[in-house]
């Protein structure tokens, strides 16, 4: 049974981006990463891309946020490059493993939380970058406008934020936007042209650096003496200034995973 007929049959009243982040979640109770070619024994990164070393510049005085997070793949080489790193997932599964594979580590720095799917959950002015690396091709575009303006608050001034699209320019094979109604795992393609507007309606300065034939880096740039605006995005506020996602502070932090 597709997930939308499933749960409009339960009496659920969700939007459509209510209903992709619902079908991400039962990926996840299927074992998403377990099954993943690319990430079967939880396989974890070595080090981070070069083009995020190039683009990021990330420093020891970085705090630093990853949105779709997973099992912390990529928090793991960035935690030893900056002060602090916070991960934000939609199921609690990943999240667990996340929390194991820090222990293991020693990674005092690194630490996990539960989101809602639809926003982070932090005030604004919390980071100095902000990332996400092969995330905003597997959810709807309006969510994808929503993280980008939000990441525009989130920044501190001359903040950073790094976002990994696939390009559509060309590629037929890429859908436009994310078919609410199946469980899979599908790739929405953006232009150039789309990736600049989004930047554009967040009003940050940016830049769009393509790393591949497949995929491009949207750069947000936030202005030195940028002042702090209203941003409808966020629907929730962090406690004590960390995101709470959809469950209690107390139970999404985990063992070993504060300073």
């Amino acid at each position: 049974m597709q997930v939308k007929d499933r749960i409009l049959r339960d009496g659920s009243n969700l939007s459509d981006e209510e209903l992709a982040v619902r079908s991400w979640q039962e990926l996840h109770e299927r074992g998403y990463f377990q099954r993943h070619r690319l990430h079967r024994d939880w396989r974890v990164y070595n080090a981070m891309p070069q083009w995020f070393m190039d683009l990021a510049k990330p420093t020891p005085e970085d705090d630093a946020l990853e949105i779709g997070c997973g099992y912390g793949q990529w928090m793991i080489p960035l935690a030893p490059l900056v002060d602090s790193v916070t991960g934000i997932d939609i199921h609690e599964a990943p999240l667990a493993k996340a929390r194991e594979l820090f222990r293991a580590r020693r990674l005092s720095t690194a630490k996990v939380f539960l989101c809602d799917g639809l926003s982070t959950g932090f005030s604004p002015r919390t980071f100095s970058l902000v990332y996400s690396i092969s995330v905003m091709q597997h959810i709807p575009r309006e969510i994808v406008r929503r993280y980008i303006s939000e990441a525009a608050h989130l920044l501190i001034p001359g903040g950073r934020g790094l976002f990994h699209f696939r390009l559509a320019d060309g590629r037929p094979g890429y859908v436009h936007d994310i078919d609410v109604s199946l469980i899979k795992e599908q790739s929405v393609g953006w232009t150039k042209e789309e990736i600049v507007k989004l930047a554009e309606r967040a009003g940050i300065p940016s830049t769009v650096t393509k790393i591949d034939p497949q995929s491009a880096i949207l750069v947000l740039k936030a202005p030195i003496d940028a002042p702090t605006a209203p941003c409808d995005a966020f629907d929730r506020r962090a406690k004590d200034g960390q995101g709470n996602g959809t469950g209690s502070q107390g139970d999404q932090s985990g063992d070993g995973a504060h300073r």
